[in-house]
């Protein structure tokens, strides 16, 4: 692993976002609700094929030995949106299938991950992959998707970024290693809740990052 390479390589492709403390400037609101101080959007990386290539084959190395025996029935699966071209390249370096789960709302209103295009067989290996995880809720319900369909998730998750300060999702019916090419914690906040957010309170705006990637890096 080399977290301070692909960090760099992160912020140069201006995927990676921290908040400077200026109150006029927004900062994160995750997919989970909670707020943060910094972010690193995958897409920027994802969108460069040579980039994505070099880091999904860094990936393949680094899970290794999990890898052994189960190309001939295997399956690479992310979530949409974030992991989509990541397991496609997985899928292609790899020369097996790929798919991805996609978010439904269950009749308590809560997102669920499933299967709705992708058809899995029982027994069948299914190396999951991400891009970034931060509570890895979203990742959690694609697994368990698999799992309820019959498959067989071996037991590490390749990940451009882990942010959680986890290295195990103990989650799971069996525990998964998490593989990161960075591995770096960055705060988070629960709003609301939780402890307060010191960026909301000095007045700054939690917004969505990806959908206002402009108003996060704007000047202020």
């Amino acid at each position: 692993m080399n977290t301070n390479k692909w960090k760099g390589i992160f912020s140069k492709l201006d995927g990676y976002w921290e908040h400077d403390e200026n109150p006029k400037r927004p900062h994160a609101l995750l997919t989970s609700k909670k707020h943060s101080n910094g972010y690193f959007n995958g897409s920027m990386v994802v969108r460069q094929p040579d980039v994505l290539r070099t880091a999904c084959e860094e990936l393949i190395e680094m899970i290794g030995s999990s890898l052994n025996n189960c190309s001939s029935n295997m399956q690479v699966f992310g979530s949409a949106n974030g992991a989509v071209g990541i397991a496609c390249m997985m899928g292609y370096l790899l020369k097996v299938p790929w798919g991805f789960t996609e978010p439904v709302i269950d009749d308590n209103g809560v997102k669920q991950m499933v299967l709705k295009r992708f058809p899995v067989q029982k027994d069948e290996n299914i190396l999951v992959v991400e891009d970034v995880g931060t509570t890895w809720g979203t990742t959690l319900k694609t697994i368990k998707a698999l799992e309820d369909a019959g498959a067989v998730v071996i037991n590490k998750v390749g990940v451009f970024v882990n942010r959680s300060g986890k290295q195990i999702l103990t989650e799971c019916a069996e525990d998964k290693i998490i593989v990161p090419l960075i591995d770096v914690e960055l705060p988070t906040w629960d709003v609301p809740g939780g402890e307060e957010c010191p960026l909301c309170k000095i007045g700054s705006e939690a917004l969505p990052p990806k959908a206002n990637w402009d108003k996060l890096n704007a000047k202020y």
